[in-house]
């Protein structure tokens, strides 16, 4: 999903018109229409992937050296959308990314593993326990720790997939999250890169 600057426009405009601290309160809604907007609320209310696409079409430039950033938030803007389900199961797991020697020396600590896939999906499907996903942009090769991990998370009875670009891996998670019983996923393109 790429953010029109429409969107943004109409977004933009929106929030202006909300109420500033000395504003005079608006006049107190009945009941029945508060009740009626409730449902709305999950709509309503941004998602933090929402925000920064929306920050994103305002300022392009913020793509530069983060564009595997931009793709992740896409993917999880897309299932935030579309379908909680998937987005319930769905999450990042940080091990990417610029950070101090300390901090990356903490999170080392804590457990972070070189190379872990970027995304996990834990919804078991077809004959598969959930599914891990690699996220690179371009063509970017995996590394070596990257290769070992998908190649133990695959026989561990995992989905691994490499994807480079967000639409990829959109349509490869509905058709995981689409496997009958018993049935496997067809060999990935991207398969040749990480598998023996």
């Amino acid at each position: 999903m790429r953010v029109s600057e429409e969107w943004y426009h109409s977004y933009n405009q929106k929030t202006k018109t909300r109420a500033k601290a000395g504003d005079k309160p608006a006049p107190k809604k009945s009941t029945k229409t508060s009740k009626a907007l409730n449902w709305l609320a999950p709509v309503i209310a941004l998602s933090a992937h929402a925000k920064a696409l929306a920050a994103l079409a305002k300022d392009p430039g913020l793509r530069t050296g983060r564009q595997e950033h931009y793709d992740q938030v896409q993917i999880f803007d897309h299932f935030h959308r579309f379908d909680s389900n998937v987005y319930d199961h769905l999450y990042a797991i940080p091990n990417g990314g610029h950070r101090s020697k300390k901090t990356a020396a903490a999170m080392e600590a804590e457990g972070l593993k070189r190379g872990y896939p970027d995304m996990g999906l834990e919804l078991p499907a077809g004959v598969y326990h959930g599914m891990r996903i690699e996220q690179k942009h371009g063509k970017r090769k995996p590394s070596e720790d990257q290769v070992a991990w998908m190649r133990r998370l695959s026989g561990l009875g995992f989905y691994v997939l490499l994807s480079f670009s967000p639409d990829e891996t959109i349509k490869t998670i509905k058709r995981y999250v689409a496997l009958k019983p018993g049935e496997g996923m067809p060999a990935h393109e991207n398969d040749e890169f990480w598998r023996e």
